[in-house]
């Protein structure tokens, strides 16, 4: 679809199906259920059981670990 033609239908208010339905043509539909199927309805689950089964000590060390990693990390100049 033409970029004029997402602009007009984007003002007359039916932009974002169509956003959508231009996105969704240029994936696989395959790859897109896959990719469902592990990492929207799996997302956090690791995660979840891995903090489960932590103490809180060593949560707490890890965060630490995480925030010196963090700050420790060169800022570009902007």
């Amino acid at each position: 679809m033409p970029v004029a033609a997402r602009a007009v239908n984007a003002s007359s208010g039916a932009g974002s199906c169509v956003l959508q339905s231009s996105l969704m043509a240029r994936k696989n539909p395959h790859a897109v259920a896959l990719g469902r199927l592990g990492g929207k309805a799996g997302a956090g689950k690791g995660a979840a059981a891995r903090f489960a089964a932590m103490s809180k000590e060593e949560k707490r060390a890890l965060a630490q670990k995480a925030a010196a990693v963090r700050w420790a990390k060169k800022r570009k100049k902007g």
